[in-house]
């Protein structure tokens, strides 16, 4: 249970921070902005413990103040109906709503790659514009999960509806605009394309929970 969460923006900075180290395994995460409270829930109590133990003598600070660990009465959280959470792997699945620019692997791995090491991602438009990355780990999916959920890639349009996938292995036979195995060096490798240099250039700031895009 973490206190002083205040700003809905520091959430992104919570949750990095959460995913950052590696001795956490979060199962979920709860942000309560009118309390400024969180409730995360860990994969053993032994991490809860942990948790609570380091920050009461090294506390995270979140928008320039301290957040405060306890343990919670709570023993589970509730996840909203339909939760695919069951469902936990390290493949997502993007779906694209209100796509008005063109949506290539070059773009979806500039805003999946701060989130963790992407492995294979696939593009198809058979229902819209949707998407399968392939992360390197379950706890890299889950921090894209949480963080890119419900943000916009581009100002007021391409919004993301994510998902854990029912695949357990996505299979890329070439590299290109629309499919790209980042396990193998392709014909044309990731670094000669330009694109993540392009888009810093042109102003596209990537960030934990949203895509702000200007000069």
């Amino acid at each position: 249970h973490e206190k002083n969460v205040s700003h809905h923006r520091c959430f992104d900075n919570f949750v990095s921070w959460l995913y950052s180290n590696d001795w956490y395994a979060c199962r979920h995460v709860v942000i309560l902005p009118n309390r400024r409270q969180a409730l995360v829930e860990f994969e053993s109590l032994e991490e809860a413990r942990h948790c609570v133990t380091s920050t009461s003598s090294d506390p995270v600070y979140v928008g320039g103040q301290p957040a405060y660990c306890n343990y919670s009465t709570s023993q589970k959280i509730a996840r909203p109906s339909g939760s695919d959470d069951a469902n936990v792997n390290n493949i997502l699945l993007f779906t694209i709503l209100n796509p008005l620019y063109p949506i290539t692997t070059d773009v979806v791995y500039t805003i999946c790659s701060p989130c963790g090491t992407v492995l294979r991602i696939v593009i198809f438009k058979k229902n819209g514009v949707q998407s399968l990355i392939t992360f390197d780990s379950v706890p890299s999916a889950q921090r894209a999960k949480t963080t890119l959920n419900g943000a916009d890639i581009y100002s007021g349009c391409c919004t993301l509806k994510i998902e854990y996938a029912k695949s357990t292995r996505l299979n890329v036979y070439r590299n290109d605009s629309e499919t790209w195995d980042f396990t193998i060096q392709g014909p044309v490798g990731w670094g000669s394309h330009g694109t993540c240099e392009r888009l810093l250039k042109i102003g596209y700031i990537v960030c934990f929970g949203s895509l702000i895009v200007g000069p």
